[in-house]
């Protein structure tokens, strides 16, 4: 070793090579897991973000495969309900003519953009010891925490997004939304994505959440 090597140089070298490595995507696009990190794995003595870039965890069986990992499934249809609700009602608020219903074209293109661009703030958290999804209409997003953000858990998001919409159609997602009002549509398409118990937490969690459409903001 050098003599006149500054032992204290070698520090930040070190963490910037320790931290691009939690950043590498593999030769497929997809994000390298990570283990799970605390607050003051990276942030210590510092304000902390409220996101960090990684993947989300998943299982082994779940590497190389675009499907959202069986546990975030049913956030992740409560989020896609949430955004149809969202987008569909902003969509009537940038008509001219308010009250009218969206025409299939306009429904469509609702839908095409939201699960081609749209969640680009979904990730995971960790919420009293057990991994939740985070992002607007999910009660994780609102606990304090850092969320982990990547274009695997991005893609994932959109392709359940399809997924449903493959189930039931553009046009019958609006026509729930326009009957059921508000929160019913998430609730009605997420019975097979989520349990009992889950959808009964769902509607727990709605009791201290503000999700009416006065809250509604165009994305970023």
């Amino acid at each position: 070793m050098n003599r006149n090597t500054n032992p204290r140089s070698c520090v930040p070298v070190v963490s910037i090579l320790l931290f691009s490595s939690l950043m590498i995507e593999t030769s497929y696009g997809q994000m390298e897991d990570i283990p799970d990190l605390t607050e003051t794995d990276f942030f210590k003595n510092r304000e902390k973000p409220s996101y960090f870039y990684s993947a989300p965890q998943v299982d082994l069986q779940d590497k190389g495969s675009w499907h959202m990992p069986p546990k975030y499934r049913c956030d992740a249809c409560l989020a896609v309900g949430y955004q149809f609700q969202k987008q569909f009602y902003l969509e009537e608020m940038r008509r001219s003519k308010r009250g009218v219903p969206l025409t299939e074209s306009q429904i469509i293109d609702v839908a095409d953009k939201l699960c081609s661009k749209g969640f680009q703030r979904y990730g995971a958290k960790t919420v009293n010891n057990r991994p939740r999804l985070s992002g607007e209409g999910l009660k994780a997003y609102y606990e304090y925490g850092m969320t982990g953000i990547g274009p695997g858990f991005i893609q994932r998001m959109q392709g359940l997004c399809q997924e449903v919409v493959g189930l039931l159609e553009e046009e019958t997602l609006y026509e729930m939304y326009l009957n059921r009002g508000e929160h019913q549509l998430a609730e009605n398409i997420c019975r097979s994505f989520c349990t009992k118990v889950e959808m009964q937490e769902y509607k727990d969690d709605l009791k201290t959440m503000d999700l009416s459409p006065k809250n509604y903001k165009e994305d970023e």
